[in-house]
């Protein structure tokens, strides 16, 4: 059945004038199989009863004789976009953010606008992506900063990093390109990728010591992966000369050079034009660039909200999955790499390629696709200053030289010393992962899977001590600096970081005086999902009564179902059950009669009177 002409039921004309951006608006209390049958005579009951085809639920929309058996519409979640029907002056968006002249459909604010983009490769993509990029830097002052308040001065090129990719005039597309070793005080407007390497047997190309100067005299476009193409081309189409792409702008063999240029990661990314993210493509030979297939779609009437006359027309299409949208999903191969979350939250503009859609984001616009002046993700109350975020996203990807994870954040770090240490005296430090002036804290980071989901590789023994996160290998979770920072725990401990001067083991090493006791870990066999992640009970002595609660942080050992170990309390949070409890880590002594200790896991002591009766200690966690 061909889709009706531009016409509406009573109920879906009640919907498209009430019809609202940000504000989800259903079909009304409408029985599935009523909607089946208006779907000769009307388009929009026409377009759902074809998704919910498309989806599997035909038996929904048959008839039923008993009122139980007949679906209401709402049982079904599905979400439609509705555009201006002409989009091809729809090049804006019609928010305050980036104002735009459209039909009378797009300029009342109550329908998404943009092109109709089949293909992020394609000319009109790249139409749209240069007119975002010139009215982020025309009306978006605070794009022009970088994450610890550094104004870019946009209509001054910035320094150009040590070596960068010289791709020639844009508009000439030469098959050549070369690596440019630049000059002190080069300047230029560049765009930077973040890719993935993939596996070993999928690597990129990269410059060492003895390609080096083949690479200054030229690199052939046609002899690079899909995704370094796409990128050139990308560059390119936005009228830019310079792309930086890290396995050929480092000199990957030579260690100084590494560490040299992994430590100016931050300005790279924070001073590029734009960001190029190739979210969907898993290796270099991948590509950038997807085709999009048609979505089903109709044509409706605009209806005026307050006469109810007709204004022109809108196009009403099936929204796909979010899984193929958004360059957060599980499925997206970048959002599985460590070393990509720097890299999106260093970035002042980026635009990443998914499966299904270029969505563009910045300061100011968060995560929009390209003909789309819809938020995929509003990220309420999420900053990319918080570090109890960041270290949660990032523990959760991959690294594959674990020794680099550390390295890996270094631009963030860099760039955050700066903004949580302006207008104080002492400048915060961030050690193995943990910042100073949030040290207690942060020391209480937790297991964030189930027990046996996070490891201590022996590759990660030389990286961090036990007391950080980084030492562990899986996702781990932070308490909130800003979610407690009104009416949160009390620090109930004395804590520094020993600076250790050439000592290396003394630098691993904090020096704590806080009340000390020993306790016995029972592991839970069958742990209860709302004391998560706790996954033994703690015990005062062999066999006394249970004061609190542990997460292991690796386990108690192979075979072990119990250990006898030491408590020390940190912070007492106010909150936490009844009467609040005690914030601890449990510890074992490095050594017999040491006093060092190594962390084993955290968790809560809810026994007040039996903290009250520990005695004060002054131990070193290493």
């Amino acid at each position: 059945m061909d889709p009706p002409a531009a016409q509406l039921c009573a109920a879906c004309t009640k919907v498209i004038q009430q019809i609202s951006v940000h504000d989800p608006n259903g079909l009304g209390d409408r029985h599935l199989s009523d909607l089946a049958a208006s779907a000769s005579s009307c388009s929009l009951c026409y377009l759902t009863k074809k998704a919910f085809e498309d989806a599997g639920y035909e038996k929904d929309l048959e008839p039923r004789d008993d009122e139980e058996g007949r679906r209401l519409l709402e049982a079904r979640y599905l979400q439609f976009w509705v555009r201006p029907a002409d989009v091809k002056d729809a090049v804006d968006y019609t928010d305050d953010d980036m104002p735009g002249i459209c039909s009378p459909a797009a300029t009342s604010g109550k329908v998404y606008s943009g092109p109709n983009i089949t293909s992020s490769g394609s000319p009109s993509s790249f139409a749209h992506i240069n007119n975002l990029i010139s009215g982020c830097i025309a009306q978006h002052p605070e794009c022009a900063l970088t994450l610890d308040g550094t104004l870019i001065d946009e209509s001054q090129p910035p320094a150009l990093p040590t070596r960068i990719l010289d791709l020639g005039d844009p508009s000439l597309s030469s098959p050549s390109i070369r690596l440019l070793e630049t000059q002190p005080g080069q300047r230029g407007h560049y765009a930077a990728l973040s890719y993935c390497w993939g596996p070993p047997s999928s690597h990129p190309p990269t410059t060492t010591s003895a390609n080096l100067a083949a690479h200054t005299a030229g690199i052939a476009v046609a002899s690079l992966p899909a995704t370094f193409q796409d990128a050139v081309q990308a560059t390119r189409e936005l009228g830019l000369r310079h792309l930086w792409i890290d396995s050929l702008c480092i000199v990957q063999d030579n260690e100084s050079d590494w560490r040299r240029e992994a430590a100016r990661m931050g300005p790279v990314y924070s001073r590029a034009r734009v960001v190029l993210a190739a979210s969907d493509a898993a290796t270099p030979s991948s590509g950038i660039f997807r085709q999009y297939p048609a979505r089903p779609a109709v044509t409706l009437p605009f209806l005026d909200a307050a006469t109810g006359a007709a204004a022109g027309v809108v196009r009403a299409e099936l929204r796909p999955p979010a899984a193929v949208l958004s360059p957060d999903s599980e499925h997206a191969p970048l959002n599985a790499r460590a070393w990509a979350t720097q890299e999106y939250v260093l970035a002042r503009r980026i635009v990443y390629f998914t499966r299904g859609a270029a969505v563009w984001s910045c300061r100011r616009c968060r995560k929009r696709a390209l003909w789309d002046d819809g938020v995929l993700d509003y990220a309420y109350g999420r900053t990319k200053t918080d570090w109890a975020r960041l270290v949660t996203e990032f523990s959760t990807r991959q690294c594959a030289v674990l020794t680099d994870r550390l390295v890996a954040l270094g631009g963030v770090v860099e760039e955050l010393a700066r903004l949580r240490g302006s207008g104080k005296q002492e400048l915060p430090e961030c050690v193995y992962g943990l910042w100073t002036d949030a040290l207690a804290t942060h020391l209480m980071w937790s297991r964030l899977g189930r027990p046996g989901e996070l490891s201590r590789p022996p590759e990660l023994k030389g990286v961090a001590p036990t007391w950080s996160w980084a030492s562990t290998l899986g996702g781990v979770g932070l308490m909130s600096e800003e979610r407690y920072s009104d009416d949160g725990p009390e620090v109930r401990a004395q804590l520094a970081v020993e600076s250790g001067g050439e000592d290396e083991g003394k630098k691993r090493r904090i020096r704590i005086k806080g009340k000390l006791g020993r306790v016995e870990l029972r592991i839970i066999e069958k742990p209860s999902p709302y004391l998560h992640p706790c996954d033994c009970e703690v015990r005062g002595e062999e066999g006394g009564d249970i004061v609190g609660l542990a997460a292991s942080d690796v386990g108690l050992g192979e075979g072990m179902d119990s250990a006898s170990v030491f408590c020390l309390v940190v912070m007492f949070h106010p909150h936490n059950f009844e009467n609040g409890s005690y914030l601890v880590l449990y510890l074992r002594p490095r050594e017999e009669k040491s006093d060092e200790y190594v962390r084993i896991g955290n968790g809560m002591i809810m026994n007040k009177e039996w903290v009250e009766g520990l005695t004060e200690s002054e131990l070193y966690l290493v």
